[in-house]
C-alpha cells in the first residue's frame, strides 16, 4: 500500500500497534490520506480523530469497515440529517450510541428511543428527550429496565412518577420515580403504601409532615424506614428508643449513629451485644473515660481501634501501643503518639513490629534511631530507622553493612556522600542496593564504568539515567 504523500518513513515504521503515528504534525489532507487508506483500524481512528472535513467525516462514518472508526467519526458529525442515517441504519451500536449523542431533532430521539434493538442505543435516546408524551411511553412499556429508568428520571408528570414509583417491575426503576417526585401528597402516598422498602424510605426522605413522619417512624414494618423517618423527623427520643432496643443490629447501628445523648453512646459503646453497633457508638463518644475503657477492654478489635482513634491520653496509647493483643490496634495507637519519651517507648518496647515502624517514624533522638537501626530484629523497622537518621557516617554504616538488602536500599536513598555511594554502587552484592546507589550517583566516569560493566541490566540501566542527568 504506498501512501507517498504522507510522511512514510514514520507512522509506517513497523507493524502493529507497536507502530506510532504522529498525527499531531498531519495536515488534513494527509490525515485524510491516511484515514480512508490506512490498513490498520487503530492508525485510521487517529486520523479521523483530527479530521474536521465534514463529507469525508460523513463517508466514512458510512463506509469503513470497522465499526469503532465509523463511531469516531460518527461523533464528529455537525449535520443532523447524517447523523439521523448512522443512528436509524448503521449495524453497530456502537455507531448508533455515537450518532445518538449529536442528534438534536426530538423526532428522531423519539423514534430511536422507542425502537432501537439495542437498549444501550435507547437508553442514550431516551436521556436526551424531552418530549413528556414519549417519555411516558418508554417509561410504561420498554423491555429492558435502563432505558426505562433513563426516561424516568426525565419525567415531570408527577402522577405517572407515583405510578411507576409502586408499579414498574425493577428496583432500579422504582427508586428513580420516587426520587424525582416532589408532589407532597403522592410523596405521603408512597411512603405509606409502596411495597418496596427501599421506594419507602426515599420517599420519607422528601416529607415534611411531622405527623406522618412520626407514624412511619413508629410503625413502619422496615426498620430502614423507621430509621429514615426518626432522623428525617429529628426526634431524638424515638431515635434513642431504636437504638437501644431494635431487635435488629443493624437497625440499632443506623440509629445510634443519629443519636446525640452523650450517656446513651457511651452506654452502647460499652454494652451492646454486637460489635458493629459498639463501633459506630465508640466514633461518637467524647468522654476521654468512656473512650479509654472500650480501648483498653472492648473483646473486638474493630471497636478498640474506633476508641483509641478518639483517644487523647498520651501514655494510654503508649501502654495500648506496647501491651494490646493485635497488632492493628497497637499501630494505631503508636501512630497517635507525639510524646518523645512515649515513642521511645513504643519504638522499643511494642511486640508488633507494625507499632515499632509507627512509633519510629516519629522519633527524633538520634542515638536510639541509630540504635535501632543496628539492632532492631525486624527489617521494616531498621529500614524506617535509617531513613531519619542524619549523621551520613550512621547510614552508611547501615548501608554498606545491614544483612537485609531492603534496609541497606532505603539507607541507600537517605545517604548523599558520593564516596560511600560509589563504594556499595561498586560492591554490594544485591542488585537492587547497587542500583539506588548508582541513582544517586553524580560522577560520570563511575557511571559510565558501571554503565557498562554492571553484572545486571537494571543497575546498567540505573548509571545510564544517572549519566544523562549528570
Amino acid at each position: 500500500m504506498a501512501h507517498t504523500s504522507v510522511r512514510s518513513p514514520r507512522w509506517m515504521r513497523g507493524r502493529g500497534r507497536g507502530r506510532q503515528v504522529p498525527v499531531s504534525e498531519l495536515g488534513q489532507d494527509s490525515l485524510a490520506e491516511v484515514a480512508v487508506s490506512e490498513h490498520a483500524n487503530f492508525v485510521r481512528s487517529e486520523a479521523v480523530s483530527k479530521l474536521t472535513n465534514q463529507p469525508l467525516l460523513a463517508s466514512i462514518s458510512k463506509r469503513d469497515k470497522d465499526g469503532g472508526v465509523r463511531a469516531l467519526a460518527t461523533a464528529r458529525l455537525l449535520d443532523d440529517a447524517e447523523l439521523a442515517k448512522r443512528a436509524r441504519s448503521d449495524s453497530d451500536a456502537r455507531v448508533r450510541v455515537a450518532a445518538v449523542k449529536g442528534l438534536s431533532s426530538q423526532a428522531i430521539l423519539g423514534e430511536i428511543a422507542a425502537a432501537d434493538r439495542d437498549y444501550l442505543v435507547r437508553e442514550v435516546a431516551a436521556g436526551k428527550l424531552s418530549d413528556q408524551r414519549v417519555l411516558a411511553r418508554v417509561a410504561r412499556t420498554d423491555a429492558e429496565w435502563q432505558t426505562r429508568r433513563a426516561a424516568t428520571v426525565r419525567l415531570t408528570d408527577q402522577a405517572l412518577l407515583a405510578e411507576i414509583a409502586v408499579t414498574d417491575r425493577e428496583c432500579h426503576v422504582r427508586e428513580a420515580a420516587v426520587a424525582a417526585l416532589t408532589d407532597p401528597a403522592l410523596l405521603a402516598q408512597t411512603a405509606r403504601s409502596a411495597r418496596d422498602w427501599r421506594v419507602r424510605a426515599i420517599a420519607v426522605e422528601g416529607l415534611a409532615d411531622s405527623a406522618l413522619l412520626g407514624e412511619l417512624a413508629a410503625n413502619d414494618p422496615t426498620w430502614q424506614v423507621r430509621v429514615a423517618a426518626a432522623a428525617r423527623l429529628g426526634d431524638q427520643a424515638i431515635l434513642s428508643r431504636m437504638a437501644a432496643h431494635a431487635g435488629e443490629w443493624a437497625a440499632r447501628a443506623a440509629a445510634t449513629a443519629k443519636v446525640i445523648d452523650p450517656a446513651l453512646l457511651a452506654q452502647i459503646a460499652l454494652t451492646d451485644k454486637r460489635w458493629q453497633v459498639r463501633e459506630v457508638a465508640a466514633t461518637k463518644v467524647v468522654d476521654q473515660e468512656v473512650l479509654a475503657r472500650v480501648a483498653t477492654t472492648d473483646r473486638d478489635l474493630r471497636v478498640r481501634i474506633a476508641a483509641v482513634r478518639k483517644l487523647s491520653d498520651q501514655p494510654l496509647l503508649a501502654r495500648i501501643a506496647v501491651n494490646d493483643r493485635d497488632w492493628q490496634v497497637q499501630e494505631v495507637a503508636a501512630a497517635k503518639v507525639t510524646d518523645q519519651a512515649l515513642l521511645t517507648e513504643a519504638a522499643t518496647s511494642s511486640v508488633s513490629w507494625r507499632a515499632r515502624v509507627a512509633a519510629t517514624t516519629k522519633l527524633a533522638d538520634q542515638p536510639l534511631l541509630a540504635e535501632i537501626a543496628a539492632r532492631d530484629e525486624d527489617w521494616h523497622v531498621r529500614a524506617a530507622a535509617a531513613v531519619r537518621i542524619a549523621d551520613q557516617a550512621v547510614v552508611g554504616e547501615v548501608a554498606r553493612l545491614d544483612d537485609d538488602w531492603r534496609v541497606r536500599t532505603a539507607a541507600v536513598k537517605a545517604l548523599s556522600d558520593q564516596a560511600l555511594l560509589v563504594e556499595i554502587a561498586l560492591k554490594d552484592t544485591d542488585r537492587e542496593v547497587r542500583r539506588a546507589a548508582a541513582a544517586k550517583l553524580s560522577d560520570r566516569a563511575i557511571l559510565a564504568m558501571i554503565a557498562n560493566s554492571d553484572s545486571h541490566r537494571q543497575v546498567r540501566e540505573a548509571a545510564t539515567r544517572a549519566l544523562l542527568r549528570a
